[in-house]
């Protein structure tokens, strides 16, 4: 295999030599205080300096630079930055050109050049976590730690870490945690070296500043224009929708410690049985399992755990799809996946082996030498070292269970654990004492954990508490903590450990895990196999020989063996009864289960044998079984109730069904929708047009299930829709919805909505069902149960704040509030082109849209709506984070883009504050004659009383930098859950003839619930 310390560690940064004197680029453009360390000596630039391979650039507090290179990439740097140009050489040779940078603090965001599109895997930049490889062409990286603080608009430090997002294109993250690829609009914090990227749900909002803020404060504005213009080029919409701190993505909830393992205590260090197998077949000794190994030579899956026995700093846990296997009297020998992916026993001998089933073989090598790619063919392990692998069939994803929420393994064989060193600070090479592994096929998650034991009595608990898994492969990270002795190879209480695995076999019969621990001084390399626990069996009776009949009393019949007692068995995590919900006939109370929809009946709902006739006892009981509930509070009575596998909704039985008219249906609760691989989503429902008449029922645009990145599942949303779909019982109104999923592979999602009328037709109970494939062909089924209302829940008194942008009208904001509901809404979206929905954490909507387009379809009026609020703060402050809005537009038909803080509000002085300066951008790319324009909207301590408010305003590619802007402030929703504003920005562009500009945007902040 290609094993090598993918770790990078930072180089030495002065007295380094000059390599190349021709210039490699110049600056572009530059503020503040920025010095190149070159040859010994320091070199302060200035616009257009040149500069050469080696160099050190050092970018000073309240300072920023900007360079071009040969290759016509740009790279700019950020305030307290320190870069270095390790490698660059451009001959127009794509073999022979390369880039590679160090970014040794700060933060730097670039757009690569003709070396990055000609020959990629030329391209680097190193950080001290990891090294970005490159797949497309602008993205930002951002390194935070003590040195050099990240912090979040409420002034707080984030916590250390390499931080990176995709404007445009893919990039590549590598550590010793392996490669992992982020595409557009997709970010990431990596921890450590040992560590995988934690993908982000947001930008971090500290991403995206910093880079050109000291230039505006300077007066370059000329110089920040054309830099500007120059990284326009990578991206015409290059600034992300910021958060205001970093939102990690939600794993699925970790399994339980497991309690003490009731596993096969197995030593390799003593003698093993010997394979009873045929004489003469070659088999070396096996140390568990029936001796049986692969005999495949394609299609196998390698987990290997190893440390360098050149350099024992360098180790590695490795999962790897392998091709040409070679297997020999020692059973496994070599494989490989390409020219410098290969790994070769050699002259090696395997001092342990396993194997079970055909499937799987496991076993440490010692001796040598070995080969492998990446760390030669000399590498030689002592009887205390070695090289760990498993190799075998993996489960296919079609094969893998989808049920089984606590599934037990139990250790089927191990490979003794060694150090890296082969001494581990006097404690030699280790054995498993016993080790388990616990399994949610629903949630795709595991947990496992090992008793570990070495010389002296030093004892050792790796723990996995939490790994997840999609199809087959598994990954995860944990620790090694001592329990005993006096020896402890950590630093602190514990060490990192790293897990890669896999499952193998029919229905996932076995489960492969290797391990990488990260001690003091070296690193701790082992393997294990796991194999489902069978349910406890009595033992048949032993049978009573025949015997020959004889003219002598009968024998006394033999007895029966008295059976060995069953094992004790584990302990299990507890799983909601929610799942074993059953129906019963009972006329008073209608229910609907996602996973088991039927029948036309009136329906109650019984758990484990116990029957509820009442929504209220059955809302009781689920929640005291860990369930979560809730109850509409409104007249209509039902319930939505949830695990991470069923969700049910239930409520009184309908008394009066409508037979005329149309009736809007407004979602009021709903479950949090969960799909079937345990990941946890967001809803966004639409108004339901039922049409009691026709028989018919419509959405009003789609509503969304949206799901986030979790491991190797990509994020998934389902966008579901109705028009005008017939339904035949009067009271059940169900049907195929229209489905696009997002993040599945085209065509192959569907989905469906099943509702029942209760309450007089006031209220409907709800499931929405949708499912898909992936790019993997991973099967995805999403669910979600919901109450929606009308009469009990009356369309909201909306408030309005627009701002327009019009060449002959100059710029205006205008607001207005009035007494109107959805049926306003619906109106402008037949009429005016739609608009858009978003969904706050308080669960209510807001909306915005351009209500009337002019010019190129981009130029109009910028509206948002939300309700009218009953009640607000009187006193203190309250913290909103920026959601969404309308897409900024200009006069000159140009679709721009807007980046926006998060805003402070004081209810004491009714004065609003972003909490990072400027507070608000809005930017258009240059297009023909009309440069790159870039409005910077102060907030500070702007008062907020439902008026237009001039806001300070500076333009960048206006012909003066002075601007005019106005923002109309309103608040919206039930206690001023949201801040609605209307953006409108003005200025002139053109050098000779200035010419009017002015631009509109509609935004909407909202504050997180408690």
């Amino acid at each position: 295999m290609k094993i090598k310390k993918i770790a990078v560690a930072v180089m030495s940064l002065l007295g380094t030599a000059s390599v190349l004197a021709a210039p490699v680029g110049s600056v572009l453009a530059v503020a503040g205080d920025v010095v190149a360390q070159r040859a010994g000596q320091e070199v302060r630039l200035s616009l257009g300096a040149g500069l050469e391979n080696g160099d050190v650039l050092q970018v000073g507090p309240a300072s920023v630079l900007q360079v071009r290179f040969i290759d016509e990439s740009i790279v700019s740097l950020r305030a307290n930055s320190t870069f270095k140009i390790e490698d660059f050489r451009y001959t127009k040779n794509a073999a022979d050109d390369r880039s590679i940078f160090g970014l040794v603090k700060g933060g730097m965001r670039t757009i690569t050049g003709l070396i990055g599109k000609s020959n990629p895997k030329n391209y680097a930049i190193t950080g001290v976590t990891a090294t970005i490889g490159i797949r497309g062409t602008h993205f930002t990286v951002v390194s935070c730690d003590t040195a050099a603080p990240c912090k979040n608009p409420d002034d707080t430090e984030v916590p250390a870490g390499l931080y990176g997002g995709v404007t445009d294109g893919r990039i590549a993250v590598s550590n010793e945690a392996g490669e992992f690829e982020f595409g557009q609009q997709e970010y990431f914090r990596v921890v450590s070296q040992t560590t995988a990227p934690l993908r982000l749900l947001a930008p971090p909002s500290f991403l995206s500043s910093g880079f050109e803020s000291a230039m505006r404060g300077r007066g370059k504005s000329g110089e920040v224009a054309s830099a500007a213009k120059e990284e326009s080029q990578g991206s015409r919409n290059s600034s992300p929708k910021t958060s205001s701190s970093p939102q990690l993505t939600a794993l699925a909830p970790a399994v339980s410690a497991l309690p003490e393992a009731m596993g096969t205590t197995y030593k390799p260090s003593e003698s093993p049985a010997i394979n009873s197998g045929a004489s003469g077949s070659g088999r070396s000794p096996i140390t568990a399992g029936d001796g049986l190994s692969p005999t495949a030579v394609s299609g196998l899956t390698l987990v290997q755990s190893v440390s360098n026995p050149k350099d024992s700093a360098q180790h590695a846990i490795e999962y790897q799809a392998v091709n040409s296997v070679v297997w020999d009297a020692q059973g496994y020998k070599s494989a490989s996946c390409g020219t410098d992916c290969y790994v070769d026993r050699n002259m090696a001998r395997s001092a342990e082996r396993g194997a079970d089933g055909g499937v799987l073989e496991w076993g440490r090598w010692v001796g040598g030498p070995t080969a492998a790619g990446g760390w030669g063919s000399d590498l030689t392990f002592s009887e205390t070292q070695g090289w760990h692998y498993v190799n075998g069939t993996a489960t296919p994803a079609s094969g893998m269970p989808t049920t089984g929420a606590a599934v037990s393994y139990k250790l089927l064989g191990a490979t003794a654990p060694t150090f890296g060193d082969g001494v581990g600070n006097g404690l030699g090479i280790g054995s498993v004492k016993s080790a388990s592994a616990t399994v949610n096929f629903v949630a795709g998650t595991l947990a496992a954990e090992w008793a570990l034991g070495f010389a002296g009595g030093n004892e050792y608990k790796l723990l996995l508490p939490s790994a997840s898994f999609s199809g087959s492969a598994v990954s995860g990270s944990g620790s090694l903590a001592q329990t005993a002795g006096a020896t402890n190879v950590c630093t602190g209480s514990t060490c990192g450990a790293t897990f890669n695995g896999f499952f193998a076999g029919s229905a996932a019969k076995y489960l492969a895990l290797g391990y990488d621990v990260e001690t003091s001084a070296t690193s701790l390399n082992g393997v294990s196999v796991f194999s489902v626990q069978a349910a406890a069996e009595t033992p048949a009776p032993t049978p009573v020989p025949d015997v020959t009949p004889v003219p002598v009393p009968e024998p006394t019949p033999v007895p029966t063996p008295v059976p060995d007692p069953a094992p004790v068995p584990m302990p299990q995590p507890v799983v909601l009864p929610l799942a074993t919900l059953t129906q019963t006939t009972l006329a008073a109370n209608y229910g609907l289960q996602a996973s088991s929809l039927g029948g036309t009946a009136a329906k109650a709902w019984s758990i484990n044998g116990t029957s509820y006739d009442t929504a209220s006892a059955l809302a009781s009981a689920l929640s005291a079984a860990g369930a979560t509930v809730l109850n509409d509070d409104g007249p209509t009575g039902g319930y939505v109730a949830w695990d991470n596998a069923t969700h049910v909704v239930f409520g009184p039985s309908l008394t009066t069904v409508p037979t005329s008219g149309t009736v809007t249906y407004n979602m009021r609760i709903a479950s949090n929708p969960t799909d079937s691989h345990g990941r946890t989503g967001t809803f966004v429902a639409t108004p339901l047009l039922v049409n009691f008449s026709a028989r018919t029922f419509s959405t009003d645009g789609a509503m969304r299930i949206a799901f986030p990145a979790v491991g190797p599942l990509a994020a998934t949303s389902f966008l579901l829709s109705a028009n005008n779909v017939s339904y035949q019982d009067s009271n059940w109104i169900y049907g195929q919805l229209a489905t696009v999923c997002e993040g599945c592979k085209t065509g192959s999602a569907g989905g469906s909505f099943s509702g029942w009328l209760h309450a007089n037709s006031e209220a409907m109970g709800a499931l929405v069902n949708a499912y898909g494939s992936n790019e993997q062909d991973v099967a995805i089924k999403a669910d979600v149960a919901a109450i929606y209302s009308h009469t009990s829940q009356p369309a909201p008194t909306l408030v309005q704040v627009e701002a327009f942008a019009s060449a002959a009208a100059g710029t205006n904001v205008v607001s207005e509030q009035y007494a109107t509901g959805m049926s306003e809404l619906l109106a402008i979206k037949a009429s005016k082109g739609g608009y858009n929905t978003i969904a706050t954490p308080s669960g209510e909507n807001f909306y915005w849209a351009i209500q009337e387009p002019g010019v190129s379809g981009t130029t109009g009026y910028h509206q948002a709506w939300g309700s009218v609020p009953t009640a607000l703060p009187s006193s203190g402050t309250a913290t909103y984070a920026y959601y969404g809005g309308s897409t900024p537009t200009d006069n000159f038909g140009r679709v721009g883009s807007i980046s926006s803080a998060s805003m402070t509000i004081n209810f004491d002085s009714k004065t609003m504050t972003a909490n990072t300066a400027p507070g608000i951008n809005i930017s258009y790319a240059a297009s023909g004659s009309i440069p790159v324009t870039l409005y910077q909207m102060t907030i500070n301590n702007v008062p907020i009383n439902g008026m237009v408010q001039p806001v300070p305003t500076t333009c960048l590619g206006c012909s003066s930098a002075q601007a005019y802007g106005g923002a109309n402030l309103s608040f919206a929703g039930a206690n001023g859950q949201a801040v609605l504003g209307a953006l409108a920005v003005q200025g002139a562009v053109g050098a000779t003839s200035p010419t009017t500009h002015v631009g509109a945007a509609a935004a909407i902040w909202a504050k997180p619930t408690k």
